[in-house]
């Protein structure tokens, strides 16, 4: 709690003072696949650098200089351009733990219209109070580039509105991409491609590098430069790593913020780590997850194994066949309290694709809430769920809370192991729990999967912010409910728990009455009166 505390007041401090800053970034960032036209701003703007950060723009549009032999040889030597390797990052800004998510990948060698290339593809997306505040981004960008070389012949960025925006419906699609077709004879690289590029140069201690720096009608002068070594611990394991640091030869400001990226000291130079130190903070880049086709996690320090415990006999009502929903699906639901239609606020639910989280082969099941500013004077609400569930079972093994309730606010973490039935959080305190326990939004995607056939009964157990419960499904009955001007058959549901008054709030959950049982409604009674979440769907348009 401390810590978010410190957050939100760092964001206040940030914001008095960059009304600025966040005009330039959304131009910035609408901007970007235009560079080669000639209308990317200078890069004398400083919170410019969050988006150096993630895409490695310091390296970006680079034209290789007559000292490339120093450090570099045929990309294609090296294992930067593995098909099916999955980088995933954490990002963090100043006293915000989790500000941003990042997504890079190998997606493969193919034939692109007759020309033989390697598909790069990359996500971008800020979260929680970044993205409500400072810049909303949640964008794709695909780089195909030639494989001896490295250079790209095609770069595209797919824009999607933000998930904080209202107006965009749960049937929105992303826009069109911006695209733009490089010359290979020209030495430019997309943000995408140089990172990969200078994965694959062979890094030696000492060894330099200059590079001239493409931006609009600007040209900016850097050398990369392999200061030393150092032992790093992350999510996927203790590395040693090559510290490159970043210097910028014919800017100051630029130079003051002094980038770092460390890759690991093998044969992968895998972009562990890279640091910006911003006057409003340090931001970093940490890797979170590794997945590599047919591989494990690639040479890191063994870790000591926990010694066996034995495990409580509890039988697991875990899904049954394949899952009732598709990767990025996300739900947008209104919030509407009393007997008005008009809503209160929003709740948003989205299952991110399958990859490794935390060294796990997982998927990460997010939830965000939040009241509208007029709404707040009688009902707060800003709250936040990560829920990293395995892909079979979708039971959680990791749960991230940063929840704020009227006066009320949570910020924790969770660790969960399913096999020896314990939960242990953030603060050191430790929680028993029945063997096949979800949380409070994973429970919502798995009972989807769930026989709910009237008058069926399913329990489950279920770790409620701090305590174990057993919450019951029960199916009332098929019915038929009006929503978005459609009548829409469904089935009730009545979710109640073990407690002594387990039917106090009158929990009710409507689903579709088909294979994918799509929530569609979920009403609940409070002090302020009757509370309803209906979702959002387009008029005539088959759910």
């Amino acid at each position: 709690m401390i810590d978010d505390y410190r957050g939100r007041a760092e964001v206040r401090r940030v914001l008095k003072i960059n009304d600025r800053i966040r005009s330039e970034l959304r131009e910035a960032t609408d901007n970007w696949p235009m560079l080669h036209k000639g209308i990317l701003p200078a890069l004398n703007r400083p919170l410019l650098l969050i988006l150096i950060l993630v895409s490695n723009l310091q390296l970006s549009t680079a034209r290789i200089s007559h000292h490339a032999d120093a450090l570099g040889s045929s990309a294609n030597q090296t294992n930067a351009y593995k098909t099916g390797e999955r980088l995933i990052y954490n990002i963090s800004f100043a006293h915000i733990p989790v500000a941003a998510h990042a997504e890079l990948e190998v997606v493969g060698r193919k034939d692109f219209n007759g020309r033989d290339g390697i598909e790069l593809r990359a996500h971008l997306e800020t979260v929680d109070i970044v993205n409500a505040a400072l810049l909303a981004l949640d964008d794709d960008f695909i780089s195909r580039i030639d494989p001896v070389s490295g250079l790209p012949f095609y770069f595209a960025q797919i824009k999607r509105p933000p998930m904080n925006d209202p107006s965009a419906e749960l049937t929105s699609s992303p826009s069109a991409p911006l695209t733009r077709v490089l010359n290979v004879a020209s030495g430019a690289f997309d943000p995408l491609s140089a990172i990969y590029y200078l994965r694959a140069l062979p890094l030696a201690i000492g060894a330099r590098q200059r590079f001239r720096i493409l931006y609009g009608s600007e040209i900016v002068e850097a050398e990369a430069q392999v200061r030393g070594a150092e032992r790093i611990n992350t999510n996927i394991g203790v590395f040693n790593a090559l510290v490159v640091q970043i210097r910028v030869r014919n800017d100051q400001r630029l130079n003051d913020y002094r980038p770092q990226i460390y890759f690991s000291d093998d044969a992968n130079h895998l972009p562990l780590l890279i640091t910006i130190q911003h006057p409003a903070g340090e931001i970093r880049a940490e890797i979170a997850s590794f997945e590599e086709m047919g591989s494990p996690t690639p040479n890191p320090e063994t870790k000591r194994a926990s010694p066996p415990v034995a495990t409580r006999s509890v039988e697991r009502l875990v899904p049954r066949g394949d899952l009732p929903f598709s990767p990025n699906e996300q739900l947008n639901f209104r919030l509407i309290l009393g007997p008005t239609e008009a809503p209160i606020g929003r709740i948003t639910l989205q299952a991110r694709p399958r990859a490794r989280y935390f060294d796990r082969d997982a998927l990460l099941l997010t939830l965000t809430a939040q009241t509208s500013s007029e709404s707040a004077r009688l009902f707060s609400l800003n709250d936040r769920i990560n829920s990293y569930v395995d892909p079979l079972t979708l039971l959680p093994f990791r749960i991230e809370l940063q929840m704020r309730e009227g006066s009320w606010s949570l910020t924790r973490t969770i660790t969960v192991d399913q096999d020896r039935g314990l939960a242990l959080q953030d603060d050191g305190k430790r929680i028993e729990i029945p063997v096949g326990t979800h949380d409070l939004l994973s429970v919502v995607y798995a009972l989807r999967s769930f026989d709910l056939t009237p008058p069926k009964r399913n329990a489950v157990a279920i770790l409620a912010i701090s305590r174990p419960r057993t919450l019951y499904v029960t199916a009332l009955q098929r019915t038929t409910i009006e929503l978005g001007g459609q009548r829409i058959r469904a089935i009730e549901l009545a979710l109640t728990t073990d407690d002594a008054e387990g039917d106090k709030h009158q929990l009710r959950l409507w689903v579709s009455d088909d294979r994918r049982h799509l929530p569609l409604r979920l009403s609940a009674m409070t002090p302020f009166g009757p509370l309803r979440a209906d979702l959002e769907i387009i008029p005539l348009i088959e759910q």
